[in-house]
């Protein structure tokens, strides 16, 4: 394993001579390990040190780089300094706005900035990568049960998650494939009253706008309202009722993506307590979705 030490020796050339460095570790990541690099008293760059297998959860570093790229061109993510395409060790600049919580209640200006900002990274060229939620979920699937072959408690979640989804992946309809971010959550949302960033590009590509749209109204906890003030800053000729079905099944899909995820983060790590009782949050949160959609049909 990699020490803290020899990813800053591969930065060293970065830093100013004779500096004294200070490392703070930096709390809320979870894919990866952040640290906080200050020298004269000023928090100055962010370190990134990857966690996860690239081969399992479908990440492409290449790809990544190229989105990171394009959001910065776009004045959308912070400065990226240094970035390794083989390790995926990257430092980024230090900004002071912060991220927003879980149970977010956005204000109508910070949903107009999230707007833009979807619009801008739709519009962006490709990054020679291809998202098909589809694909990655039954992937993780697969992976899962591959790892997982000994655990009868564990492959019976695997199962649960394969029937379950089975159904709403079959409902994706054909799109017109555009850049998409994939992850746009509350946490890789970073704001004050002057900036709004969009950070954490490991799973962006090619794919359907309104997977990206339907994870943000979902992740974000908009109300109605909430979405159609969206909706008109993203494109004014998207109505939520013509596209109802589409988001309702998207963002199912969402959370069982969430779910294959975190199972897939457990098996990996089966030290890691807390991908698992992450996983059993959402697969209540699930049911409960599905059990208030089929109430809804019957009235």
């Amino acid at each position: 394993m990699t020490t803290l030490l020899e990813h800053l020796d591969k930065i060293k050339h970065l830093i100013p001579p004779a500096t004294e460095l200070s490392i703070d570790v930096l709390e809320g990541g979870y894919s990866n390990q952040a640290y906080c690099l200050s020298w004269q008293g000023q928090p100055r760059w962010v370190l990134r040190v990857p966690g996860l297998d690239e081969k399992d959860f479908q990440i492409s570093r290449i790809s990544e780089k190229i989105a990171l790229t394009r959001a910065q061109e776009a004045v959308i993510s912070p400065s990226c300094l240094y970035f390794d395409q083989e390790s995926g060790l990257m430092v980024n600049q230090f900004v002071s706005q912060k991220p927003f919580e879980w149970q977010v209640n956005h204000t109508d200006l910070d949903i107009v900035r999230l707007a833009k900002s979807t619009r801008l990274i739709h519009k962006m060229p490709s990054n020679q990568a291809h998202y098909d939620v589809k694909n990655v979920i039954e992937t993780y699937l697969k992976t899962c049960e591959r790892r997982l072959s000994k655990d009868n408690l564990l492959r019976h979640e695997v199962s649960f998650l394969q029937d379950l989804s089975f159904s709403y992946l079959n409902k994706i309809r054909p799109y017109l494939p555009v850049m998409c971010h994939n992850d746009i959550n509350p946490k890789n949302c970073l704001a004050d009253e002057l900036h709004f960033w969009i950070i954490d590009w490991e799973y962006a590509g090619v794919g359907d706008a309104l997977f990206d749209l339907a994870l943000i109204f979902s992740s974000h906890n908009f109300s109605t309202p909430q979405k159609v003030l969206f909706l008109a800053h993203y494109d004014d000729t998207l109505t939520l009722d013509a596209l109802a079905d589409d988001f309702d099944n998207y963002q199912l899909l969402y959370k069982i993506r969430e779910m294959a995820w975190l199972l897939l983060k457990h098996a990996s790590t089966a030290q890691d307590v807390e991908a698992i009782q992450c996983y059993h949050a959402f697969k209540q949160e699930v049911l409960e979705d599905i059990a208030q959609s089929n109430l809804a049909k019957t009235l």
